[in-house]
């Protein structure tokens, strides 16, 4: 193997076991890094942030795995690199076991990592680290850009065997259970009938309201209605404002979906939506689907743009949030009508 993939991994082992032990000066050593990086403070502070997070909810970490998939950017190999630097892009999946009560929770999120390592001295070092999370992702400014240009023809055609796929002039009962499963099903991967995008994570609430037969609202404008037009015949994919957008689909659904925002978290069901404004300037900016409850009653979400399996829904632990942050609970309707 590598020396550098040794280094890197080395690294993430160190990370895995300071969630639970909370000691970071392993960490830091597997990095092989200065005194004071620069990058440093932003790692130290997400250990923070989630051991503050499970003690706010009078909980603990009781045990942490965590996977990583290596992608070389620039380095050696590719003519680019001198032999002496590497960047590289890590997807680290992170699970983690904590107490819930009398019992045990288990709690999954992606995160993606780049990272460039320095050979200095004869040992590789960790020069610079940047993360993704829920407030631009890796690339600041590409927001909505699909990374994946349209959703397939092919994968997309057995979603118009969905009674939801086509307008309907009955009622339709909202099916929490359905909406349910797909969400555990994709939180860490993506439909291939749909487009993938940077900022994904009401794409997937959208979806997996889809899946739990939430009809569409077709429009002849993309600001206008809730809608997902599939490629067909060379057509790109295309899709309302509110398909994508945090703010947009808080709006369709308590304005013209039947759904309504309830004061108190707990009065939410499985399937039901809640949306994040990071800033307090009333603009919502970041969209979850209730997945599960923990002992105490909170909500558990599933999520994209950092993908994540029944994660408490407060987010205390992600760099997004701030002590101005500011949430709507959505509660779905049992039953769509088209006259809602």
């Amino acid at each position: 193997m590598n020396e550098w993939t040794d280094a890197v991994r080395r690294y993430f082992d160190q990370r895995n076991q300071a969630w639970v032990s909370q000691r970071l000066d392993p960490v830091r050593e597997a990095a092989a890094a200065d005194a004071h990086p620069a990058w440093w403070a932003d790692v130290r502070a997400g250990f923070e942030r989630m051991h503050y997070a499970v003690r706010r909810r009078g909980s603990r970490l009781l045990r942490a795995h965590t996977r990583i998939r290596l992608h070389p950017l620039q380095g050696p190999g590719d003519g680019a690199g001198t032999g002496e630097m590497i960047t590289v892009r890590i997807d680290e999946r992170i699970t983690w076991v904590y107490q819930d009560g009398p019992g045990f929770g288990v709690e999954s999120r992606t995160v993606e990592h780049r990272q460039r390592w320095v050979r200095r001295g004869g040992r590789w070092c960790l020069d610079q680290a940047w993360e993704a999370d829920e407030r631009i992702g890796l690339h600041p400014g590409a927001g909505a850009r699909g990374l994946a240009a349209t959703g397939s023809e092919t994968a997309q055609g057995g979603l118009r065997d969905w009674p939801e796929f086509h307008t309907s002039r009955a009622c339709t009962r909202f099916d929490r259970v359905r909406a349910q499963r797909y969400a555990d099903l994709w939180w860490n991967g993506y439909h291939p009938g749909f487009v993938r995008l940077e900022d994904d994570c009401t794409n997937f609430a959208s979806q997996c309201l889809f899946a739990g037969r939430l009809p569409m609202r077709a429009s002849g404008t993309r600001a206008a209605g809730w809608w997902y037009r599939f490629p067909s015949g060379g057509r790109p994919a295309q899709w309302s404002f509110s398909w994508t957008t945090s703010h947009a689909l808080y709006l369709y659904l308590v304005n013209q979906a039947g759904a309504r925002e309830v004061a108190d978290p707990r009065e939410l069901r499985v399937g039901d939506v809640i949306f994040y404004d990071w800033a307090g300037n009333g603009r919502f900016h970041h969209s979850t689907i209730v997945t599960d409850f923990n002992h105490q009653g909170d909500p558990l979400v599933n999520a994209h743009t950092t993908p994540s399996f029944h994660r408490h829904f407060r987010y205390l632990d992600s760099r997004a949030w701030t002590p101005r942050t500011r949430y709507a609970f959505v509660r779905m309707p049992d039953e769509f009508c088209p006259d809602m």
